[in-house]
């Protein structure tokens, strides 16, 4: 059984790496080869995500021969990756979804984002989503970052320029506007978006037809200054939310 130090020391580590990630915001792989430390780094996202922070947040466990593991274990699919590549177990341990892609992550109701390597590259991804069995929801060539499915919607990025939208389950976008960056639809049909124009940034409320609700908009680089800025704005357009 642990010390009372050891769970200290675990829970101060954790403690210490999701601080460096919520200031650099850098590492979406949390990795370790300590379940203890895996276990201490899941309670203190827990509290962070109840307190209202959107962080988003990949915990692995290494085995001892290497073997990557994801703790969440999601519509009876976990994680692994192995030499390189990711795919699905089962909670009997058995291969559901082979070991084939450069990108994995968790499953969300009922899907998974996935990607693999550009032709030629070890740099560039196109990502998409399958579901439980391993199948692609629509082609996978389509877009170059993709978020799981909230409500309904995904956000993706076209290019690696911000090109970003909202699509359907199909893969479709779900109207014509691109943003610099999108937020996850609300349960209402609600989401908000930013738009930058030289040195203007505008945040927007939209529905799912992309029709606009509402606005605010701010200097570009005052805003990028403040790390409280989306707080304020959101505060600002929660009327139309």
């Amino acid at each position: 059984k642990p010390s009372n130090n050891h769970n200290m020391r675990t829970t101060l580590l954790a403690l210490f790496a999701l601080l460096t990630y919520l200031v650099s915001g850098q590492n979406h792989t949390f990795e370790t080869n300590d379940p203890e430390m895996a276990k201490a780094y899941d309670a203190l996202l827990k509290k962070k995500q109840a307190s209202g922070e959107s962080i988003d947040v990949l915990v692995t466990v290494v085995d001892e021969d290497g073997t990557v593991r994801s703790t969440k274990m999601v519509n009876d699919r976990q994680l692994v990756q192995r030499k390189g590549k990711f795919g699905y177990e089962n909670p009997a341990g058995e291969v559901m979804i082979n070991l084939q892609f450069d990108f994995g992550d968790d499953f969300h109701g009922g899907y998974a984002v996935v990607g693999k390597y550009d032709e030629g590259q070890k740099k560039t991804y196109h990502k998409w989503h399958i579901d439980r069995h391993g199948k692609s929801l629509y082609a996978t060539n389509l877009y170059v970052e993709v978020h799981p499915f909230c409500n309904g919607y995904a956000i993706v990025n076209e290019t690696v320029g911000f090109q970003m939208c909202h699509i359907n389950y199909a893969g479709k976008p779900i109207y014509s506007q691109r943003y610099t960056y999108c937020w996850d639809f609300n349960i209402g049909g609600k989401a908000m978006v930013e738009k930058v124009k030289g040195r203007k940034v505008r945040y927007i409320v939209i529905d799912t037809t992309g029709r606009e609700l509402g606005s605010v908009e701010y200097d570009y680089a005052t805003d990028r200054s403040d790390p409280k800025s989306r707080t304020k704005a959101k505060k600002a357009l929660a009327k139309w939310l």
